[in-house]
């Protein structure tokens, strides 16, 4: 990923330029191969955690470029391997594919973090 918008917290509303953080899963239909941004697909933002909150948005997409206005932008170059990967897995007899969007980058020191986080809230890991 080379940008996203809108800095950590949840996505609330339609065009307050965030980016969502959640669980989403994106099927067949919302590829765009035709897309100003190179190649894109939708998330499926809203999610129905989303839609329990009444958070509102559309056109979430993970595309090329690395612009973003509440997307998530990769280079040219990385959007081809992962939009390949997606069509791989569609056309093998997957229905979605899921996309886990997390608040923070997943390096060593978070996940140590947010481990420690866990077992303090919940007693285990």
């Amino acid at each position: 990923m080379c940008t996203f918008s809108g800095g950590l917290g949840p996505k609330k509303a339609e065009g307050d330029g965030k980016s969502p953080e959640g669980f989403y899963a994106m099927r067949k239909s919302l590829l765009n191969p035709n897309s100003n941004y190179h190649l894109a697909f939708n998330i499926g933002y809203p999610n129905a955690y989303d839609r329990s909150k009444s958070y509102t948005g559309s056109y979430i997409m993970i595309h090329g470029k690395c612009v973003s206005i509440g997307c998530y932008a990769m280079t040219d170059n990385g959007i081809e391997e992962i939009y390949a990967l997606v069509i791989q897995a569609l056309s093998s007899g997957q229905t979605q594919v899921p996309i886990h969007i997390f608040p923070f980058k997943m390096n060593t020191a978070n996940m140590k973090n947010i481990k420690a986080l866990h077992i303090m809230l919940f007693g285990r890991s």
